[in-house]
């Protein structure tokens, strides 16, 4: 039962902040950069970094292709 409640509702954040943080490229490339110092990555870990470049990298690519 929590786990459909919990699923409704990351997709309705996920929906509503979509619209601006993919419409500007910088905010990827600023979480890129995040995800790639050092000490980011020892305050999260390794694998929660790479996860976060890899978000970062596709909301680049959404923003950059959206502009055009």
């Amino acid at each position: 039962m929590f786990g459909d409640q919990t699923s409704l509702i990351n997709k309705e954040s996920a929906v509503s902040t979509s619209k601006k943080s993919l419409l500007d490229p910088s905010i990827g490339q600023y979480c890129l950069m995040l995800a790639n110092k050092t000490n980011m990555k020892n305050a999260i870990g390794e694998q929660k970094a790479a996860v976060l470049s890899r978000w970062a990298v596709l909301i680049s690519a959404i923003a950059l292709s959206r502009c055009g």
